[in-house]
């Protein structure tokens, strides 16, 4: 057989497959068009599953610790020249997200709570989320809050979720159209409350408030943004894009240190816990230390991010010692002469 008969030959027979694969397409597809027309209620209930999975997914993403440290140190370090430096508009804050458990309670719920500057800082807001499907088939939230005013902002205990009713419970907004819609977007979701739909009373003036949010949650954290505008469209309160809060998702830490007192006396301390986004615990009893972990991301320069620990003395500002390791590591520790300490990844 001479070459040019060859090619022709396998010319044939890729077209042979290939119009074979098309016919067999166009079946499979003629035939799902006419199951899906014959049987819509089965249809509909598959459609329902892949949502109720999705929403799994999201529910699992969204419980964890989270903190915008990493974005703070980054605006107000220097780390960009000064004439280009965003401005500073973020708070130091701590998320805590978990689920409720409650029995009283149908559905998917969360418990966030964010406290000023760390897990210990003052609380600055608790909110109780319920995410369902819509009767239009989209990932929805609504958020509540307390009744009792006299429990606002107190610390919530597991067993209190765990029994917590919706008689107990009230919208924070109670305008129309003020539900959190989702979607995913690849490894992501996005979720948005429309300020064209949601309005509500000013508590401070007597106008309309139209209130908008917008979340972007993944993996490695999310971003945030929330705030309302007036009647005539200017900015009453919040962020608007690009301009967002952006909170790490925190890896919790476990540590040990000791404290040098003299001669071949040590004081020790154990299971002590923290996090790596900027997470800080105060140990000793006759000369104060205190410890920080930090995830460092050098957004704008050239530098490699790094996972690092920090000792401080007393209320100095300066550390005086610190050491660095890649972000993915899973163990960090120091040896010095007046103090030792070492913290394990227990996430």
């Amino acid at each position: 057989m001479n070459a040019k008969r060859a090619v022709t030959i396998h010319k044939t027979l890729v077209a042979q497959v290939v119009l074979a694969s098309a016919l067999f397409i166009s079946q499979s597809v003629s035939a799902t068009s006419s199951d899906q027309q014959s049987s819509p209620k089965k249809t509909s209930s598959k459609q329902l599953s892949v949502q109720e999975k999705s929403l799994a997914r999201l529910m699992k993403l969204q419980v964890g610790e989270f903190d915008n440290y990493n974005q703070v140190n980054f605006l107000t370090n220097d780390f960009i020249e000064s004439p280009q430096q965003p401005e500073d508009k973020y708070a130091r804050l701590h998320v805590v997200k978990k689920t409720i458990n409650s029995p009283h309670l149908q559905g998917h719920w969360l418990f966030s709570q964010i406290n000023k500057v760390d897990r210990d800082g003052d609380i600055y807001r608790q909110i109780y989320t319920h995410f369902f499907i819509a009767p239009n088939g989209r990932i929805t939230s609504k958020s509540y809050q307390l009744k009792d005013t006299s429990k606002k902002n107190q610390p919530v205990a597991h067993a209190f979720l765990n029994a917590l009713t919706l008689k107990q419970l009230k919208p924070i907004f109670n305008g129309n159209g003020c539900d959190t819609l989702w979607r995913r977007e690849l490894d992501q979701y996005v979720g948005l409350t429309n300020h064209q739909t949601c309005t509500i009373d000013s508590k401070y003036k007597d106008e309309k408030r139209l209130i908008f949010a917008e979340q972007i949650i993944g993996e490695k954290g999310y971003w945030g943004r929330e705030g309302a505008y007036t009647s005539d469209g200017k900015l009453a309160f919040g962020l608007e894009a690009p301009n967002y809060y952006h909170y790490h998702r925190a890896r919790s830490a476990t540590c040990w240190v000791a404290v040098h007192l003299g001669d071949d006396k040590w004081e020790y301390y154990k299971d002590l816990n923290t996090h790596d986004q900027g997470g800080s615990l105060t140990f000793g009893k006759q000369a104060q230390y205190r410890l920080q972990l930090k995830q460092t991301e050098f957004i704008a320069s050239n530098y490699a991010d790094v996972f690092e620990l920090f000792i401080y003395r007393g209320a100095e500002e300066k550390a005086f010692a610190y050491t660095w390791t890649e972000p993915a590591a899973t163990r960090i520790g120091v040896n010095l002469r007046e103090v030792q300490a070492s913290c394990k990844i227990s996430d």
